[in-house]
């Protein structure tokens, strides 16, 4: 932060430590408002949520406007088309509008707000304390064009052109790098071969949430399909699996994933493969095609980065998202999505017709591949199965509503979508409604993840006195998950175990106190519910619904540094707490059970009723 000592009408502090009180308004970046506070604080993640839907549609809206923008006579949608009918536009990570740890979706939804902000207040000087130097490089120009001063810590100047020059050239050699590891690494995995006989259905999810015992033994049991699987077998329903590789403890390469997946093989009516496999010289060529096709089209960083300011607007998010947009592009990231293009085309267009596909649907790079070739390929109905309900601030899953099809077509105008959405959750389908999905497209389904929930309620009477803590997808926001909880157990005295369940995908490290006996745990939901009474997740735990519906006293954690995920967002008796101290007084509170009923929640029935009609069954 700056040394200088006259003072400034506004601070913009990106802190999580007390800011200082010497300035006419504080913007806190990563705070939330303290009513304490002696000076006046404006908290950016408090302002957002006030103002969501407006904020949640302006992103979305520049989002579409980016991808329309028109350079040398074609918009960047045009420029981008790798396919005769799909534009590589909706693969990038700009445009899956992703809300990992390395996106800056929420940094460019924050300064968002802050213009909104500034433009209702009169100012002369801004200072800035954050040590990000892409938000310090959009809000001094953001200053520059309003004409206002800007005080921050020196910024780095921008490199050279040969600097520039040298770094594309550096993403270009990675990236083909990256092809010649792949080339190595899936030399074992068996590429998709269906030649004799065709499937009656083609499924494609990702390779986790599966019991690893079962498979050694030739058994494949999903928690993402459960009871669907054994309608399937009832039915001797041909059913082909194609699995995204995720490197787990139980299949740490694609080699001992191809073993496992060999041994379920051996079971006549279905047939799994990994989603990626052996590159043929076919498949490789095609690929560098793709990808020098791409890199020749790709509209220059000058005008791209003029391109990143939205409408009606003088903030320029390009610094924001230039890393991730050469990446896309240019780098390693180019090169795998065009590895997954040309291995899709590939293996959907050597197999006999498929009157039916389903996909696990999050709207990721890969799904648009495998949308544009199913269809390019002529097979049957698409399915897109929303596993888990839909988050209004996870917004992958919507899009401007001028980037919606009525009909599907024009993947390369319109992002790719499969003819109908499964829905198993009432919030999805709400949320998809509103965002300008037609309800026709929507189908309603039951949750296979959560069916056990229709029996929960039985075995409630018998609940215990545990704890648990279930963490986030990401490491960084479980840690301070955890920091809070742990603050509030020093100070209170809980009766009863108290467990923690990492997310699946999230290996730590974690800030564990082992005084305080925490015990850390892999179980499956449904056993470690049976232990506990009170459920604490990180806001954006999808989890907490399920915690929520088994009739679990819930506390949310609410993180400043990112949105408010949950999928319990709108639930009028949901409890989210920002801090240690509200998290103590909820837990010394007498809880009283959910006012909600688990089927306006979730669709719940054994049968399967509702999936019998959509597959025919």
């Amino acid at each position: 932060m700056s040394t200088q000592t006259s003072k400034s009408d506004v601070l913009i502090w990106d802190s999580e430590f007390p800011a200082p009180s010497n300035y006419q308004v504080v913007i806190l970046w990563r705070q939330f408002a303290d009513s304490g506070q002696e000076v006046s604080c404006i908290s950016l993640p408090e302002y957002i949520e006030l103002h969501a839907d407006r904020l949640h549609d302006r992103f979305l809206g520049f989002v579409h406007d980016l991808g329309n923008t028109q350079i040398k006579g074609k918009s960047v949608q045009d420029h981008l088309t790798v396919t005769p009918s799909m534009s590589y536009w909706w693969m990038t990570l700009f445009a899956s509008t992703r809300w990992n740890d390395s996106s800056r979706t929420t940094d460019a939804i924050k300064l968002l707000a802050l213009e909104e902000i500034l433009n209702s207040r009169s100012w002369v000087e801004l200072e800035l304390a954050s040590e990000d130097r892409s938000i310090q490089h959009s809000i001094q120009r953001l200053c520059i064009a309003n004409g206002k001063s800007f005080r921050s810590d020196p910024i780095p100047k921008q490199k050279s052109k040969r600097s520039g020059v040298i770094r594309k050239f550096s993403l270009v050699v990675s990236a083909h790098l990256v092809l010649i590891r792949q080339i190595l690494w899936l030399v074992l995995v068996r590429p998709l071969r269906l030649t004799t006989e065709s499937s009656q259905i083609m499924i494609f999810d990702y390779l986790m949430r599966f019991d690893v015992d079962q498979s050694r033994d030739g058994n494949f049991v999903s928690q993402y399909w459960n009871l669907l699987i054994e309608k399937f077998s009832k039915k001797r329903l041909r059913a082909t699996w194609v699995h995204q590789f995720i490197e787990s403890s139980a299949t740490p390469s694609a080699k001992s994933a191809q073993q496992l997946l060999s041994k379920i093989n051996k079971k006549k009516e279905t047939t799994h493969y990994l989603f990626e496999s052996r590159l043929s010289l076919r498949i490789v060529i095609q690929t560098l095609k793709t990808y020098w096709r791409l890199v020749l089209s790709v509209p220059n960083s000058a005008a791209m980065s003029r391109a990143f300011v939205p409408s009606d607007s003088k903030l320029d998010l390009w610094p924001l998202f230039a890393h991730e947009w050469d990446q896309s592009l240019l780098g390693t990231t180019a090169m795998r999505h065009c590895i997954l293009i040309s291995t899709i085309q590939s293996s959907l267009a050597t197999i006999p017709h498929c009157p039916l596909g389903m996909y696990l649907m999050e709207n990721q790079p890969w799904e648009m591949a495998l949308i544009d070739a199913w269809k390019a390929n002529g097979h049957g109905q698409l399915i897109g199965v929303v596993n888990a309900p839909i988050r209004f601030w996870d917004l992958r899953h919507f899009v401007d509503r001028r980037s919606i099809s009525k009909d599907g077509a024009n993947r390369i105008r319109f992002r790719p979508t499969p003819d109908r959405i499964a829905v198993n959750s009432l919030i999805s389908r709400t949320l998809l409604e509103k965002s300008g999905v037609s309800p026709e497209k929507i189908v309603d389904v039951e949750a296979l993840m959560y069916q056990y929930l229709d029996r929960s309620v039985e075995s409630d009477e018998q609940r215990a006195d545990d704890l648990l803590i279930l963490g986030d997808f990401f490491t960084l926001p479980t840690n301070r998950l955890l920091n809070i909880v742990q603050e509030s157990l020093l100070k209170e005295q809980h009766i009863g175990k108290v467990w923690f369940k990492p997310h699946p995908f999230d290996s730590g490290p974690w800030p564990i106190n082992e005084s305080l006996g925490i015990v850390i745990t892999n179980d499956l939901l449904p056993d470690i519910f049976k232990k506990c009474s009170i459920v604490i997740a990180a806001s954006s735990s999808t989890s907490s619904l399920e915690a929520y519906c088994a009739n679990k006293n819930v506390i949310s954690i609410l993180d400043p540094a990112i949105m408010n995920y949950s999928p319990l967002r709108n639930l009028s008796d949901a409890v989210f707490v920002s801090n240690s101290s509200e998290l103590s007084l909820e837990l010394s509170k007498s809880h009283q059970r959910n006012t909600n009923r688990i089927d306006s929640l979730l669709h719940l029935n054994s049968d399967l009723k509702l999936w019998t009609v959509l597959l025919g069954l």
